[in-house]
């Protein structure tokens, strides 16, 4: 819906991290779902920032809507290249996504 799409351009359109970890905090705080934007929370739950990725993972754990196997199988991907981030966040991402999968 447009709330959903108001909040995440505010989040492309942040210049600091500190500003996507707020905007990212408020999408899983709101109730609303984000469903449409999975791969962008799954990309942001594996960014070095540690408050910014739990923030996202939030929002991927909160997730309820169906996501095809195209898109999960490229979340995955996204999610095992995160190499760089922290170990916990990027173990329960990957778990996520594999739950998902029927």
């Amino acid at each position: 819906t447009n709330s959903q799409k108001m909040m995440m351009d505010a989040l492309a359109n942040a210049q600091r991290v500190s500003e996507k970890t707020i905007i990212a905090a408020a999408c899983w705080e709101c109730g609303l779902d984000f469903t449409p934007y999975f791969l962008d929370f799954v990309k942001l739950a594996t960014h070095s920032d540690f408050q910014l990725a739990l923030e996202a993972l939030s929002v991927v754990e909160s997730i309820e809507g169906v996501i095809d196997e195209k898109k999960l199988t490229e979340a995955l991907q996204i999610a095992q290249s995160g190499e760089k981030s922290d170990t916990n966040l990027i173990h329960d991402l990957i778990e996520n996504i594999k739950s998902r999968i029927a």
